[in-house]
């Protein structure tokens, strides 16, 4: 409000009311008009599972960044960067249902399966078609959690 060339600032106490009755409360905007509030809702919940997905194919996949310039080339990566997504989940699925059955109580990330499965070498030594000898890379102590991870992984898998 100007008053004889001075600003005064004043309170507009019925706006900040309305937004004050809405405290603690979220909308949803959407465009499609059939959507009932509650179906709005449960898809909205949903969202998280897209915005883990996406985090993880920028990070521990590492979508980006992208050298490639041809269009094809550029749909070719982020098609293996899908399928290493649906492979990855898929192997945490079997992963978390293996140690379940098992009674065992493991909470492992995807992050900490990756890492798992990147630092983790192994040289076997056969004779005639038979394991004779297996060698996991030593790791420290710190990593051992990643070796029992690893071993897990395989055996519900194998």
């Amino acid at each position: 409000m100007d008053v004889e060339g001075k600003t005064i600032a004043k309170l507009n106490y019925e706006k900040i009311r309305k937004i004050a009755d809405q405290d603690g409360f979220y909308m949803i905007e959407t465009n499609i008009m059939d959507l009932t509030a509650e179906k709005a809702n449960e898809i909205y919940k949903q969202q998280w599972k897209v915005e883990d997905n996406f985090r993880m194919l920028k990070s521990a996949l590492q979508i980006r960044p992208v050298y490639v310039h041809n269009e094809n080339h550029i749909l070719a990566h982020v098609l293996l960067c899908f399928l290493a997504l649906v492979t990855i989940k898929y192997c945490l699925y079997k992963l978390k249902k293996y140690y379940k059955s098992n009674g065992e109580i493991q909470r492992i990330s995807i992050d900490l399966l990756v890492d798992s499965l990147r630092m983790m070498t192994i040289t076997r030594k056969e004779v005639n078609g038979q394991i004779v000898q297996e060698i996991i890379n030593d790791l420290d102590p710190h990593h051992q959690e990643n070796i029992k991870i690893y071993k897990d992984f395989i055996a519900c898998i194998g």
